[in-house]
């Protein structure tokens, strides 16, 4: 799923799994923009993942894309049990219009504590 939500488990007899998403949690968000120079770029895809607990299992994760079309900002909000931490990291794949990417990177890893990102700094 692509929900960053931590499940909670509803404790009534049912015949089927039930996920109740809870808005109890203090909320990690961070905005996402992407300002790139569209005639060179054709698509970014963002991978934000945030590890709302120490250890590799506990990790809230959402996927984004922007193209010119669709280049609003777009908002990661995961569930934040500890407010110490912030760090959300990023995975980020750059498509390039034919012949368009120069000495560009096709792949970047980042990690931010902001609440704000412009992917196109880092490209």
């Amino acid at each position: 799923a692509n929900s960053p939500h931590i499940p909670a488990v509803l404790s009534e007899p049912t015949s089927q799994d039930v996920y109740l998403f809870s808005s109890l949690y203090h909320q990690r968000v961070l905005t996402l923009s992407a300002n790139m120079d569209w005639q060179q770029v054709e698509m970014v895809l963002v991978s934000a993942s945030y590890a709302y607990r120490p250890g590799d299992d506990d990790i809230l994760q959402q996927v984004f894309q922007f193209t010119e079309s669709d280049a609003a900002p777009q908002r990661f909000s995961a569930d934040q049990l500890d407010p110490q931490r912030l760090s959300v990291d990023l995975e980020i794949w750059f498509t390039y219009q034919p012949g368009r990417q120069g000495d560009k990177p096709e792949y970047v890893q980042t990690s931010t504590v902001q609440d704000d990102i412009d992917i196109a700094n880092l490209n």
